[in-house]
């Protein structure tokens, strides 16, 4: 696995692990959530990159700005930024594989940013969902519960600062609006049944292309720790995310 800084002015961290197998492949994206879901769930995407690329697809996972081990200041996070980082992450993971075919994935709110960052590109050929923020909205009330302190506009949530101008910017998100690449497919997991998943799959009913949803039954409380701090490891979607991106 290599690992090095790309992007605008080499601020942006990635790791990559060259294809295994012998024959070209595309190269899968792997996109983050947030804060301290980043954190729970770290284990989880290495497992899903290192499975991935036991069949023989390359991997990419980087961090956005702001975030890990990228440059910037916490509190200057912004939701066109990430997004735009989706678009570096992109390109940096054709050079380095030499494959024009891309293939996206990403959980909560990683999964909207892919989504997002998709739109007007012609080389993302599917996308993967894993209990995506349909709509941010709703993903700001979740915050604004676990939010403590309020410091002037900004809210720290599980200790990760959460910007105003953040915040308002996810608020008018919703992915039932974005126009997703056309040719592209795409497979919405979810681990539980909600209304933001239903209505999410009734607009990929229009979706040109091929769009489906699996419910796999797991885990999904991603700020959840037990009592000796266990990290959450859902294989049986972790096995459902790679299938999804492999197949």
């Amino acid at each position: 696995m290599d690992v090095f800084h790309f992007g605008p002015k080499q601020s942006l961290f990635g790791s990559y692990i060259p294809p295994s197998g012998g024959k070209p492949a595309p190269v899968v994206v792997l996109c983050y959530p947030f804060g301290q879901e980043y954190m729970r769930a770290h284990r989880a995407f290495r497992q899903v990159a290192l499975l991935l690329n036991r069949r023989g697809l390359p991997v990419f996972r980087f961090d956005y700005w702001a975030t890990g081990d990228s440059a910037g200041d916490a509190e200057e996070a912004a939701l066109d930024r990430w997004v735009n980082d989706v678009g570096w992450a992109i390109e940096e993971a054709q050079r380095r594989s030499g494959q024009s075919r891309v293939r996206l994935a990403g959980l909560r709110l990683g999964a909207t940013l892919a989504a997002l960052a998709t739109e007007g590109r012609s080389d993302v050929e599917r996308l993967v969902f894993w209990d995506a923020v349909v709509r941010g909205e709703s993903f700001v009330e979740e915050l604004c519960r676990d939010a403590s302190p309020r410091v002037g506009s900004t809210w720290w949530v599980h200790g990760f600062p959460m910007p105003h101008g953040l915040r308002k910017a996810l608020a008018s998100v919703d992915l039932r609006k974005v126009r997703f690449p056309d040719d592209a497919m795409i497979v919405q997991m979810i681990s539980h049944s909600s209304a933001d998943f239903d209505t999410l799959t009734e607009t990929l009913t229009d979706h040109p292309g091929s769009a489906e949803t699996r419910l796999v039954p797991s885990p999904s409380d991603w700020n959840y720790s037990d009592d000796v701090g266990g990290i959450l490891i859902p294989r049986e979607m972790v096995r459902g995310v790679v299938g999804a991106l492999a197949d």
